[in-house]
């Protein structure tokens, strides 16, 4: 996020979509994002790729993007 990049891929594994579902749910509260499978030749089906939309935005809400990490990796740990 502060190196600006446009896309993000987080990998949450094959299973029954609990992570991936959380991160989906999550990511509506940012409503600069948006996602999609991640390449299934890169990656299998278990990554999703978040595309941020606007560059000013990501420098602006650092802050709640550090949030959000540290939210999937309490998802993480309930698994």
């Amino acid at each position: 996020i502060t190196n600006e990049y446009d896309k993000v891929t987080f990998i949450h594994g094959v299973g029954n979509g609990v992570l991936k579902n959380a991160i989906i749910e999550e990511l509506k509260n940012y409503e600069n994002t948006s996602n999609r499978m991640a390449s299934i030749i890169k990656f299998g089906v278990g990554a999703i790729d978040v595309m941020i939309r606007d560059k000013n935005w990501k420098s602006e809400n650092l802050r709640n993007w550090k949030l959000f990490l540290g939210f999937l990796s309490f998802q993480v740990l309930k698994l």
